[in-house]
């Protein structure tokens, strides 16, 4: 047979085969051989009617019919094994050519992408880790503490103080009107105020100490400069508050904190590891937002050529990720679906453009990979399982390092590639200074890597046969 290929827009390698005269007699053979089980033929018992009378009965034109499918299938084949080729998705069949010599059929077969990023080595951008301050620092202490509060009644009733937690219908009013939407005679939305100072809205704590269970009363107040809301901004509203119950809020001593917490040592060394922690945080953070923005310029930068059906799978990866984790409340997706009234098509249709912001992420990622030369070896995966086993406890580390080296693997050599990236993002892009600027991108002229089909990827299959000659 002769094959020849041309590469379409999206991702699509068009296929035009000529079936050589020996398939086609061998195709017409099978066929007839099935046409004669079912044809009745004057004369000739069933499947006793040889071609040439069969012919003669029905056609060439008839005969060619029932021979198509075989002729398009062993033409299909022949032309993925000798042109190597890997469809990703289910092929579609073009235009059929059976009425001369030699028969042709085309075929649009899904294959890898193609993905051209643009060239990264001028971009560079400022890494500077922000100190830890004594105002963070501090709050990140008050946080600590207050995760062991202690709520309790008071023993006699009384009004509203500072330090109190109160539970109160609260509606804010602006112009006249309910930001939330609440009808007049409707109560407030209910909702916890910690009175404490720099916790609530300016001039909200100090309307609500002193007022009592049952009190209703209107405070006046200004919405910060940084509200969500942009259109409230500084604006003058009204809060309507009804306390409706008064708790005390009894925090323990702060020597109390390092039992609290599980820590060895005294106040002092939980602060130290809390400072050196907030430092950890506040560069791992400066490096995420470094490599994130480089990430988001080479997206932004590429020029992709991929099939349909790849969005379709990232939008289904994205479900299935969700759907794993209804089996940790110990229901099924095919339950939560029902309790929606939604079909698992549209929630993947609904997913799609974030799939499709994921697909690009993928592709220029793995276009960067390849550019950079950044493999990860069994000395990585030993060092990245270490790493990990650090968090277990000694009992446990066997069991734990057999399960990552066998089961675990491919998660565990996914975390050991993402650091080598990182690691070679920060040596290309990071700089001090305040000078430095992302540089002009330019089209790479790199050609892109061949890699491996995604075990999620549909198996090639024969192309769909369509009832028109002509494809869409």
């Amino acid at each position: 047979m002769k094959v020849t290929s041309e590469r379409m827009p999206r991702s699509i390698l068009q296929l035009t085969i000529e079936i050589d005269e020996a398939t086609v007699e061998k195709e017409l053979d099978r066929a007839s051989r099935g046409l004669s089980q079912k044809a009745k033929v004057p004369g000739f018992r069933p499947g006793k009617a040889p071609r040439a009378i069969l012919e003669r009965f029905y056609g060439r034109q008839a005969l060619l019919e029932e021979a198509s499918e075989g002729m398009i299938n062993a033409g299909f084949k022949y032309a993925l094994e000798s042109e190597g080729i890997e469809p990703i998705a289910q092929a579609s069949l073009g235009d059929v050519q059976f009425n001369v010599m030699p028969y042709t059929v085309v075929i649009n077969v899904p294959v890898e992408p193609i993905t051209k990023i643009a060239d990264y080595s001028g971009y560079k951008q400022v890494f500077a880790v922000p100190a830890v301050t004594d105002e963070v620092m501090n709050r990140a202490m008050d946080d600590m503490r207050e995760k062991h509060v202690v709520l309790r009644e008071p023993e006699e009733s009384r009004s509203a103080q500072q330090g109190d937690l109160i539970t109160a219908e609260v509606d804010v009013v602006h112009n006249g009107l309910s930001i939330n939407g609440r009808i007049d005679g409707q109560p407030g939305q209910s909702t916890d105020l910690i009175l404490e100072p720099g916790r609530l809205i300016g001039g909200l704590m100090e309307g609500v100490i002193g007022m009592s269970i049952g009190e209703n009363k209107t405070v006046a107040a200004t919405m910060p400069e940084d509200y969500t809301d942009e259109t409230l901004r500084g604006e003058a509203v009204t809060f309507d508050v009804t306390v409706r119950r008064i708790q005390e809020r009894i925090l323990p001593d702060w020597n109390e904190l390092p039992t609290l917490e599980n820590k060895e040592g005294t106040l002092a060394d939980l602060k130290h590891a809390t400072s050196d922690e907030l430092a950890k945080n506040a560069r791992e953070n400066a490096e995420n937002r470094l490599v994130n923005g480089f990430i988001d310029s080479l997206v932004a930068g590429a020029v992709y050529d991929y099939h349909e059906s790849m969005i379709e799978l990232e939008a289904d990866r994205i479900l299935r990720g969700q759907e794993q984790e209804y089996a940790r409340y110990g229901t099924t997706a095919e339950a939560v679906y029902r309790q929606m009234g939604r079909k698992r098509e549209d929630l993947v249709a609904q997913y799609l453009p974030q799939g499709e912001e994921r697909l690009k992420r993928n592709l220029a990622m793995r276009e960067f990979v390849t550019a950079e030369g950044i493999l990860v070896d069994d000395s990585d995966i030993d060092v990245e399982i270490d790493a990990m086993l650090e968090s277990y406890e000694p009992e446990q580390r066997e069991t734990m390092k057999a399960l990552l080296r066998e089961q675990l693997v491919a998660s565990v050599a996914n975390a050991a590639l993402d650091k080598k990236i990182r690691a070679r993002v920060m040596e290309l892009v990071a700089q001090s200074g305040p000078d430095a600027e992302p540089a002009a991108k330019k089209k790479s002229t790199k050609k892109p890597a061949s890699t491996e089909n995604d075990d999620d990827a549909p198996s090639a299959a024969a192309p769909k046969k369509k009832t028109t000659k002509k494809a869409e």
